[in-house]
């Protein structure tokens, strides 16, 4: 596996070739950019994650016994403070557990009167608890709005934001960080990341969307991914991943290569019109974990995304099947663990390498947590 590290400026751009059919390798932060050959990695299909790259695997019972607390699909979860947060999208509601899978309740209401919210887009967690959801029904044109809950669930305000913002997070200095949308019309238009004060000014702006980007079709849905100090953040059909401390300052820039598998930009730029061509194409849909012996996340290959996890000491990317029997939905991590999701009637229960009781949870047709701590 080839890896080099190189010192980049600010906006300036280097032209891998001279037409826009072929891509683009920005470097935008004058930050150390890690070049991640993708496909040098020896390619393992497999329907579970390895022995050999997992020193621990627990599970967490969540708890399905009233209306609140009941959901149907995991959108985002996350792990702060000892509790679990999961959004349903669909549902239109986010739900907390406690670690051992107990029902908290649920975070705010549906609806249009004072204080409900119409679609939850994302949510984060501060580390005083307080949750903050972003209202994301404002769509092109309108730039929603942001309402606050404190640790016990209870509506303490909301806010109108003055720009378009796609993810949001809580910063350890009581600032917020936002991923912007690239239709975004107001407060910096064509600008990806900005830090706030605690009334949305801006204090700190980084990246600039180039002319590449579609601003008519999406492809998956992400959040912002923390574990330990660091928060990254990667927008789908882009092949970068930037690294930012918990106060939002920019640490480090992941290029991921994927070589004759790179997405074109004439591709990039309209993908409804060139969706059969995208099938030739690999890139990172959702990155998930990075450090110096892993990276995981959701691959976009053959127009499927793919869970994996490259372990870079053996220089090999597993890629989990979900047509696998057994396969279990990888979906963010947790410290230093992965964290995959059983479905009930996702596959033969009796039969699945599972403890008992995690048998009969699932019989109940309730969720079970995985939780893999990685060597």
């Amino acid at each position: 596996m080839r890896f080099k590290s190189l010192q980049i400026i600010l906006f300036v751009f280097m032209l891998v070739c001279s037409t826009c059919n072929t891509k683009t390798v920005r470097q935008p932060l004058d930050v150390e950019t890690e070049i991640i050959d993708f496909s040098s990695f020896k390619r393992i299909e497999t329907s579970s994650i390895p022995e050999s790259i997992i020193k621990n695997v627990s599970y967490v019972k969540l708890d399905g016994s009233s209306d609140d607390i009941q959901f149907r699909i995991i959108d985002i979860l996350k792990i702060v403070n000892n509790r679990i947060f999961i959004l349903d999208a669909q549902l239109r509601k986010l739900v907390v557990f406690d670690s051992v899978g107990a029902g908290l309740g649920k975070v705010g209401s549906w609806g249009q009167g004072p204080g409900e919210y119409l679609r939850i887009h994302d949510f984060c967690v501060s580390d005083a608890g307080d949750i903050y959801l972003k209202d994301g029904a404002g769509g092109a044109g309108r730039t929603g709005k942001l309402f606050a809950y404190d640790k016990d669930f209870k509506f303490v305000s909301v806010q109108q934001l003055p720009f378009s913002v796609n993810y949001v997070q809580h910063l350890t200095n009581d600032k917020f960080m936002f991923a912007l949308n690239s239709f975004n019309k107001g407060e910096n238009a064509s600008t990806q990341i900005v830090i706030t004060d605690d009334e949305f000014i801006t204090e700190t702006a980084y990246l600039q969307f180039d002319e590449y980007v579609d601003e008519n079709f999406v492809i998956g849905s992400g959040t912002f991914t923390c574990f330990g100090d660091r928060i990254l953040y990667h927008r789908t059909i882009d092949n970068f991943v930037y690294e930012f401390s918990n106060e939002g300052e920019s640490l480090k820039t992941y290029f991921f290569d994927f070589d004759k598998r790179d997405v074109p930009n004439n591709v990039r730029k309209n993908i409804e019109e060139n969706w059969e061509e995208l099938k030739r194409y690999s890139f990172i849909q959702n990155i998930v974990f990075i450090n110096d012996k892993y990276i995981a996340g959701v691959l976009f290959d053959e127009v499927m995304g793919k869970p994996f996890i490259v372990d870079r000491t053996a220089n090999c990317v597993y890629i989990l099947n979900r047509r696998e029997k057994g396969f279990r939905d990888m979906l963010w991590c947790y410290e230093n663990n992965l964290v995959s999701c059983i479905s009930p009637g996702y596959e033969d229960i009796q039969s699945a390498d599972l403890p008992q009781d995690v048998k009969d949870h699932l019989e109940n047709e309730d969720f079970v947590l995985c939780l893999y701590e990685l060597k």
